[in-house]
């Protein structure tokens, strides 16, 4: 027998049948079939694939849905149009509390210099609709006259006359969107997590090219050559994880969006080579030229981006 109250789970495509618990008997079949389906679709505001139980319901947490409503108020749907990659749902988002006594000691600390100006760190930016939006937002404020937001490095630089703006309110209406703002340490060395990044990549790579040279000096054969190999492939793979990671996870959440993001090109050309620099690793001489050029290739296109983050920063810190 049938349990007539509940579903099988039978997947279409994107229509996906799912058990639903114990229903009135009561209700029309077709309002049952309804209610136990869920479509596949991309957030309306953050972009993030989702299935909806509803249908209609456009947004994948209440979280979303909130700020949605906010951006359209506020008239900033441009925010949508500059959205460049899926982010994270704003109902995953733990935000503390507006930390307003350390905000406003910053705020009468900077006041006191020549300058009215303050580089603050900003947390849960993910695309340039990020970037432009919280501009957007600065700028609005009685008394700025300069809003600058850097993706990579996640700083906000402003500057204000003296006297006219609320550093407290700026940050209560940035967590409104989502987002959160803190001061930008600057004691000591501290690296960024590209630099981070880049600092592995050129240890990797640069092993991975001496590795290759030296393989070709070994006789064919010997122990010693069998060693070097597995090196070069351990560093091949690294390469890969640290420098793809850079341009395969936007690529992808720009597809989630609907959008041909920027690093899409460099991602697939990274996977390309990939593949032909492990196919030639199996290929003796064909190897010892394709596996340098895969690594400066990573390499290159690691110390750009690096370089691209050091002049926006240098800007926002101007």
């Amino acid at each position: 027998m049938v349990d007539s109250t509940r579903f099988l789970q039978v997947k279409l495509e994107s229509v996906e049948i799912v058990p639903l618990v114990d229903s009135p008997p009561s209700l029309p079949q077709h309002r049952l079939l309804t209610a136990g389906i869920r479509m596949k679709q991309n957030c309306k505001h953050c972009g993030l694939r989702f299935r909806s139980i509803q249908a209609g319901d456009a947004f994948c947490c209440e979280g979303c849905r909130q700020v949605h409503e906010v951006i359209k108020a506020g008239g900033l749907e441009g925010f949508y149009m500059r959205q460049d990659r899926a982010g994270q749902p704003i109902g995953t988002r733990h935000q503390a509390p507006v930390d307003r006594e350390k905000l406003q000691s910053l705020l009468i600390e900077t006041e006191q210099s020549e300058r009215a100006e303050i580089v603050l760190k900003v947390k849960g930016m993910s695309c340039l609709g990020c970037v432009w939006l919280i501009e957007q937002i600065a700028n609005r404020f009685p008394g700025v006259f300069a809003a600058k937001v850097g993706l990579q490095s996640n700083l906000l630089s402003l500057r204000w006359k003296p006297g006219e703006f609320n550093l407290c309110e700026l940050a209560e209406a940035l967590q409104r969107f989502g987002y959160e703002i803190d001061a930008a340490g600057r004691d000591g060395l501290v690296l960024s997590p590209l630099a981070r990044r880049l600092a592995l990549i050129t240890l990797f790579s640069l092993n991975g090219i001496l590795l290759t040279f030296a393989l070709g000096l070994i006789a064919a054969g010997s122990g010693l050559q069998s060693l070097l190999q597995l090196i070069i492939l351990v560093c091949l793979f690294f390469t890969l994880i640290l420098g793809g990671d850079l341009y395969f996870r936007p690529a992808w959440q720009g597809l989630q969006v609907g959008r041909f993001h920027s690093d899409l090109l460099p991602a697939v050309c990274i996977a390309f080579g990939f593949g032909f620099a492990l196919a030639s690793h199996v290929q003796g001489d064909l190897g010892l030229v394709v596996q340098p050029l895969f690594f400066m290739f990573i390499l290159t296109l690691t110390s750009a981006r690096w370089l691209v983050d050091r002049m926006a920063l240098r800007i926002i810190n101007e």
